[in-house]
Parts: structure tokens; C-alpha cells; sequence
């Protein structure tokens, strides 16, 4: 036998030995998850090309949790189901029953966050959502302050002036208004209220359209590309970001984004406290700057760290899902209709302010209902910190009994927020669009676009009150239609819903 035998020979044997142990790893981890079938895939979602194909029995894709919703829930008879990767060997929980992600989100320890998860959100610095411990603890200890009434009333007065000039300067007395995809709308909304209500720095619509001296790129266009292509900043290695044209334009703005944000952290520093600012950035210093230990202070890399999320995360969540609201009152015109009667009762035809927004319930129930049916983070990940036991609901009809469910240390916890919403004993026929289920009394634990628990939201109360005064604003003065097209003229609901929210996960559901 030659040599070259030799070698292809000991190699095949190593490369089966390595198989079997794998299959073997498999096996045992398989053997040690009770209570539930479990299913088995070549490829980890830890794995980016298993985030980007999905082939069956290989990669299920970035898109499984919410295409699938909550079918394999049903498949399973009970509010879990486990997928045994692997490469890497690795069990994943996805779980949709209320008590066991109540439990999730509120045992940090327990269930410490998987941060490496949300590295793209730690691109521009430390911060809030890519820490955890004690680093959290502190974080949001002065984080927590900045999002106060004060800044609330800042984000309605900011969205209320934002939205007349829409109708001013822009719409003027036009009787039609064609908008060809919403988030054209809704995302310059979000940025402009962020802007002013995060930075301090007002922007209106005619602005921000020539790159400031010394830039490429505007800070609208920043940070665009940032967040629509978070996935190449995780997946492509710094020095392949010149190969192409759309590769270069992330580099810059990446560059360019970090420079804007670290240029008015740094111009706000040198300011003396104002007592009448009250945006984000302004209320952070402070916060900061107040506590003597220098610890707990933030760092200018801190602060431009969440700044930055706040920016993606903040204008991403409230952009989309106010695109989706206005979406589906347009498929919904009855709901509409409720609405605007419901907005004309309580402002008639005078603006917002911000004392109005609780006597605005189904304005909030409108937006509720479309982050339920179109969730901004279809899963939060956590760890099992131990060997872990759940209690999970059936999910037969008027099955009121629990399956035991254990997973070993080490496994993917993922808290699914689609497979929650879409569980039909808690919200029945949860794929119809049905504002009134957040009118009187609703299950608050079944309710995960915001998260829960110790770290649920920071910015909740910014992004509802943002939604309901830019939908008060429209909806009072707007009628809201899909534009007709010839070529779907003959289209079922059915097809002009799926055709409409086609949607795939990024930063968030979009």
C-alpha cells in the first residue's frame, strides 16, 4: 500500500472515529431531555449559515421561530419543544407557556442572558443590552432615571410638532397622499422623534439630505445601513468590508455613526447641567455625572454604546410596529373606522398632549395588537445556568394538565414571544387582527413584546407614547387604504395579508 493510501486511510478512520463520538455526544444529550420529543439538526443557529439557508434536517433558518409560530407547539401537544443540534452538540428549549417564561425573565441567575447573541448591539460600546451582572446592574441603575416623565412629555411634544410639519410642509392640502411602502413613513418619524427626544438635536424633513463637512454620509443614511445590514457586521471579518460597494458604504457608516454620537456626547459633557433638557442623552450625563463613585460613572465608549442602541433598537421597534399598525387598519377599515371616532371623542380636532394619552386606550390597543401579532424580537435568548425543570401547559383544549419538561445545563433557552402570542388558549384565533382583546381585562403575562421582568423594556413608555400620538395625529386626520395595483386586483384577503406582511427577522421583525 503507498503511502498516499496510507495517509487517505488513517484520516477516513479518525474521521469516522469523530463521527461516532459525535453521534454518541448526540445521543446522550438527547437521552438527558425528559418529558418532550425531541428533534435533531446538523446545524446550530449559532452557526451564521444556518441563520441564512434553511434546509431541512440541516439549518432551519433565522426565520423558523416565526414562520412556524406555533405549529410544532401543537405537533408536540404541550407549550415546549426542543431542537438537539449537532455541530455544536447543544440542546435548544423554545418555549411559549406563560409561567415558564415568566419565570425565565424574572430568575436572572438562573437564566443569565446569552450575550454573545447581542454582539451587534455592542458594535459602538459596552451597554445595557450586551451586559449582564453586575455590569448590568449598574448600567441600569443610571440608565433607569433617563427615561423619566419628563422626558415622556418631551417625546409627545416632539412627535406632535414632527407630524404638523409632515402636514404642513410636506402633505400641504394635497387630498391623496401615496406612501409606497410605510416604513418610508415610519421611520423617519421614529429618527426625527428620537433625534430630538434621545440627542436633544431637532431634524425635520427637509434636512439632513448633504453629508455634513468632513462625512460621507448623512446620520439618517448611517445609521440605515448599520441597521439594515447588522448581519454583515456579525458575519464579515473588518478588513473584507472594502470588497464591495455596499460593503464600503457599511464601513463608513459604522465610522461615521460612531463619530456623530461621540461628537454630541462629547459637545453635551461640556455643558453645565440645564434643568429644562430632558432627553435621554442630557438625562444619562446627569445621572452619571451625579454619583461621586467613579465606578458608576459612564465612559464616553458607555455612553456612545447606548446611545447607539437606543438608536437602532428604539427607532427600529416603534418604526415597524407602527408600520404594521397602519397595515393592518388599512386591510381593517371597520377597526379604522372604531378608531377615528374613538381619536375625534376624546381630542376632536385639536393636537395631542401628553396628559390626553390614557384616555386614548384603543389608540394603545390598536398598536398592543400589532406587536402581539408582529413581534419585534420573535425570541429572547437565556442560558440554562443549571440542570432545569419546567412545568409546561398543554395545549389540547380544556386540558388543564402540565408536562414535565428537563433540559441539562448549558442549554439554549429560547423565550419564543410568536409562539405566545399566536397560543390560541390565550389569545383565540390569534392570527385575526383584534384590537379589543387589550380593551378590559387581558393576561399582562402572556403579553412579551417588551420582555418581561427585571429586563423588560427600558423604553417602553418612549416608544408607546410615541405610537400613540403619531397614530392619534393620522388616523384623526387620514383615511388609511392599501393603494390598488392592477396586477392584484383579483387577490384574496388572505393573499393581499400574507403579500403585505411578508416579513423576515433582522434587528427586529421587519
Amino acid at each position: 500500500m503507498s503511502l498516499t493510501s496510507l495517509a487517505v486511510t488513517f484520516w477516513a478512520i479518525l474521521a469516522v472515529v469523530a463521527i461516532l463520538r459525535r453521534i454518541r455526544e448526540v445521543i446522550r444529550l438527547k437521552n438527558s431531555i425528559k418529558g418532550i420529543p425531541v428533534r435533531v439538526v446538523l446545524l446550530s443557529y449559532r452557526r451564521t449559515i444556518a441563520n441564512i439557508l434553511y434546509i431541512p434536517y440541516i439549518c432551519l433558518g433565522i426565520n423558523y421561530p416565526w414562520i412556524h409560530k406555533f405549529d410544532d407547539y401543537e405537533r408536540n401537544g404541550c407549550t415546549a419543544h426542543v431542537i438537539v443540534s449537532v455541530t455544536p452538540c447543544h440542546a435548544t428549549l423554545y418555549v411559549a407557556d406563560t409561567e415558564a417564561i415568566k419565570e425565565i425573565s424574572t430568575y436572572r441567575p438562573k437564566f443569565p442572558k446569552r450575550t454573545e447573541t447581542y454582539r451587534s448591539m455592542g458594535l459602538f460600546g459596552q451597554n445595557i443590552v450586551v451586559s449582564e451582572g453586575e455590569e448590568w446592574k449598574r448600567q441600569r441603575k443610571i440608565a433607569a432615571p433617563a427615561f423619566s416623565e419628563k422626558n415622556n412629555k418631551l417625546v409627545c411634544t416632539a412627535t406632535v410638532n414632527i407630524i404638523n410639519e409632515l402636514f404642513q410642509n410636506i402633505w400641504g392640502d394635497k387630498q391623496e397622499i401615496i406612501v409606497e411602502h410605510g416604513a418610508h413613513l415610519t421611520i423617519p418619524i421614529a429618527l426625527m422623534v428620537l433625534s430630538v427626544a434621545g440627542f436633544g438635536n431637532p431634524m425635520t424633513w427637509e434636512a439632513d439630505t448633504t453629508p455634513p463637512p468632513g462625512h460621507k454620509l448623512t446620520f439618517a443614511q448611517c445609521l440605515h445601513s448599520v441597521t439594515n445590514d447588522v448581519i454583515l457586521n456579525l458575519t464579515v471579518p473588518t478588513w473584507a468590508l472594502g470588497l464591495t460597494e455596499r460593503l464600503r458604504t457599511l464601513r463608513t457608516a459604522n465610522k461615521e455613526l460612531k463619530e456623530f454620537i461621540l461628537a454630541v456626547v462629547e459637545e453635551r459633557r461640556t455643558k453645565q447641567k440645564h434643568d429644562d433638557r430632558w432627553d435621554l442623552l442630557t438625562n444619562l450625563i446627569d445621572a452619571s455625572e451625579a454619583d461621586d463613585n467613579e465606578y458608576a460613572k459612564l465612559s464616553n465608549s458607555e455612553l456612545v454604546g447606548n446611545i447607539f442602541v437606543y438608536l437602532v433598537a428604539g427607532h427600529e421597534t416603534t418604526a415597524h410596529g407602527l408600520c404594521y399598525t397602519l397595515g393592518l387598519l388599512a386591510l381593517h377599515a371597520e377597526e379604522q373606522e372604531k378608531l377615528h371616532d374613538h381619536i375625534k371623542s376624546v381630542l376632536g380636532d385639536r393636537d395631542p398632549v401628553y396628559e390626553d394619552l390614557n384616555s386614548l386606550p384603543r389608540v394603545l390597543a390598536c398598536f398592543y395588537e400589532s406587536i402581539r401579532l408582529f413581534q419585534p424580537a420573535i425570541v429572547i435568548p437565556r442560558v440554562a445556568a443549571q440542570d432545569t425543570t419546567f412545568h409546561v401547559s398543554s395545549t389540547k383544549e380544556d386540558d388543564d394538565t402540565t408536562t414535565a419538561v428537563t433540559v441539562p445545563k448549558g442549554s439554549d433557552i429560547l423565550a419564543h414571544s410568536v409562539g405566545l402570542h399566536y397560543n390560541p388558549k390565550i389569545w383565540p384565533e390569534p392570527e385575526q387582527f383584534k384590537p379589543e382583546r387589550f380593551l378590559g381585562a387581558w393576561n399582562r403575562d402572556a403579553f412579551f413584546s417588551f420582555s418581561s421582568g427585571p429586563r423588560a423594556c427600558i423604553g417602553r413608555k418612549f416608544g408607546e407614547t410615541e405610537a400613540v400620538t403619531v397614530l392619534a395625529m393620522l388616523i384623526s386626520r387620514y383615511k388609511v387604504e392599501i393603494k390598488p395595483e392592477p396586477q392584484f386586483a383579483n387577490e384574496s384577503f388572505n393573499e393581499r395579508y400574507n403579500r403585505i406582511f411578508k416579513s423576515n427577522s433582522m434587528v427586529t421583525l421587519t
